[in-house]
């Protein structure tokens, strides 16, 4: 469910919410990019970054820091949107973001539309990829493209999200194996779960309920050795309780328990 409210001149804001759950608190403002509450103040893009409220009573001092818009270009990008599972995943809630390929800047944002088409403006010259965002989705990232006297305007281009795709964060080498507890957890919509392997191994990761019965299979390759991380999002059907993650590589298994929350 989503609940909206606005912000007051003097930068507060109120959100009526029917339904008691853990939500995401997001803020939208005129020259700044969009921003998630998280309890460390910071000023969250990105929903990986964020922190879930549970909000079952009147809930107050959430407040959020957005980071400052900086585009100032003439500069255009268009295209479409490519979602998995067109059954449980729509455009809504989708942000798309302009990075600048150079300095890391992030120069615009604007919204998916019903139409699975996004239109970005303001982009001043330089090279970017579009970084989307969807939460319960890993971010989707598209091809690079330049903006300048010659090119100010570029169309086509193809945003792809996964479901649930592997992303290699192995910024260092790895000596050990290691699970990770998922984070957030308790969880809802989704999960992280991050793991390291020293060794190049076929790689297994699956959920299970307290049963023993097979929930999902979130890996099923062989991998090199590294750091990993892959997003669990649990079919609507799926109701809340206690759910165990097990991680196979090679000759090593670990298993860890997470807490889903509707």
């Amino acid at each position: 469910n989503v609940f909206a409210g606005f912000i007051k001149p003097d930068g507060s804001y109120n959100v009526y919410v029917s339904d008691e759950d853990y939500y995401f608190v997001q803020a939208y403002s005129d020259y700044f990019l969009p921003g998630y509450y998280n309890n460390a103040g910071n000023a969250s893009v990105f929903w990986q970054n964020a922190d879930t409220v549970v909000i079952n009573s009147n809930i107050s001092g959430k407040n959020l820091f957005l980071q400052k818009d900086i585009s100032y270009g003439g500069g255009i990008a268009t295209g479409s949107i490519v979602l998995p599972n067109a059954e449980f995943w729509s455009n809504d809630g989708i942000t798309i973001f302009a990075r600048s390929v150079n300095s890391g800047e992030y120069y615009s944002y604007n919204f998916g539309k019903d139409n699975s088409t996004f239109h970005l403006n303001h982009l001043p010259y330089g090279i970017y990829e579009l970084v989307a965002q969807k939460v319960g989705l890993p971010n989707a990232i598209s091809q690079q493209f330049t903006i300048d006297s010659l090119n100010f305007s570029v169309s086509n281009i193809i945003i792809s999200f996964g479901p649930s795709s592997i992303s290699d964060v192995n910024y260092y080498t790895v000596h050990n194996f290691f699970l990770q507890q998922n984070y957030p957890n308790p969880f809802n919509p989704s999960t992280r779960i991050q793991w390291q392997a020293f060794v190049n191994s076929k790689t297994t990761l699956r959920v299970y309920d307290v049963l023993g019965n097979e929930i999902a299979t979130l890996v099923d390759d062989e991998l090199p050795a590294g750091k990993y991380e892959v997003y669990f999002f649990p079919k609507e059907s799926l109701s809340s309780g206690i759910y165990i993650y097990r991680l196979q590589s090679g000759d090593f298994s670990l298993s860890k328990k997470m807490i889903l929350l509707r």
